[in-house]
């Protein structure tokens, strides 16, 4: 584990936001690249991928905002006691899964309209 309390901040801040600017890099070559075999498809057919695109977008930038969240309430509770980061590590567990179910129904409901 790396002293973050040692050293240059802005070194530190660009050494653990690399893999977020990676990742969202990926995430936009990806929405490019399905956009490239998309486009023979028609106008409608780019159109929904980038409105998927963007709605992936938004997904990825809360779950990063509630990740960062999650771990500064188990980091803050964990230096006065234990117990409360623990709950805090529970409680963002059965957010996560909550989360899932909405969103599983969610494409549950667009995947398949007709047979509700």
């Amino acid at each position: 584990m790396k002293d973050l309390t040692q050293g240059s901040v802005t070194r530190h801040l660009l050494h653990m936001s690399a893999f977020l600017a990676v990742s969202m890099v990926a995430q936009t070559l990806y929405l490019l690249a399905d956009l490239y075999w998309v486009g023979h498809l028609g106008k409608e057919a780019i159109a929904a991928v980038g409105v998927a695109g963007n709605m992936t977008m938004i997904v990825l930038a809360l779950t990063q905002m509630l990740g960062v969240g999650t771990t500064t309430l188990i980091i803050a509770s964990g230096r006065t006691k234990g117990s409360a980061a623990r709950r805090s590590g529970v409680q963002s567990v059965f957010r996560d899964v909550d989360r899932d179910r909405v969103r599983a129904g969610c494409c549950r409901l667009h995947s398949a309209p007709d047979v509700l």
